[in-house]
């Protein structure tokens, strides 16, 4: 019913890899906290949501759910006229400048997540550089996708980076961790 939908469904597309990395860091509750004391169950949560050790998966978060914006809105721009015949109010159908400037927006955002990444120590300082070369393509097509309104292929290339774009980024992760 609103274009905010994109927002709301990127929240829930960024929590996997934090819950991955909770269940591999063995980050999880386990004192005996009573469940009837929402006060202590969320003093405990902090403790263990907001500690060095999560920062990693806070940034895959992150990553995620940045990741989603250039990726959907390139996609849905073809299908734009569907969405909204359908009655579904998506940024591609009532605003494309604006799902545009958001595409570049969070697609400028990967830099400083993978320099996070770095920077924490969840990978090695030369990801910064590799995931920037793949980072660099997606916003070269998201500069491109904004420009020319999805128009004359924009859209299309910008989804193709995209695709490519994530799972390189994660596997550079993998090669570069520590």
């Amino acid at each position: 019913i609103h274009p905010v939908n994109t927002w709301v469904g990127a929240i829930v597309g960024a929590i996997p890899p934090l819950m991955g990395w909770c269940a591999a860091a063995s980050q999880y509750s386990t004192t005996n906290t009573s469940l009837t004391d929402p006060a202590s169950i969320w003093a405990e949560s902090q403790e263990l949501l907001f500690t060095q050790q999560a920062t990693g998966g806070w940034l895959l978060a992150a990553l995620l759910f940045a990741w989603q914006f250039p990726h959907f809105f390139a996609l849905s721009h073809a299908v734009r006229k569907e969405y909204a015949g359908a009655g579904y109010r998506m940024l591609t159908s009532t605003n494309i400048p604006m799902a545009a400037r958001v595409s570049l927006r969070y697609s400028v955002a990967m830099f400083p997540i993978c320099a996070g990444l770095s920077y924490y120590d969840v990978t090695d300082p030369a990801f910064l550089l590799t995931s920037s070369v793949i980072n660099g393509w997606m916003l070269k097509e998201a500069v491109r996708f904004w420009r020319l309104n999805g128009e004359k292929g924009s859209a299309k290339a910008l989804f193709w980076a995209s695709v490519w774009q994530l799972p390189i980024v994660l596997v550079l992760g993998m090669v570069h961790k520590k």
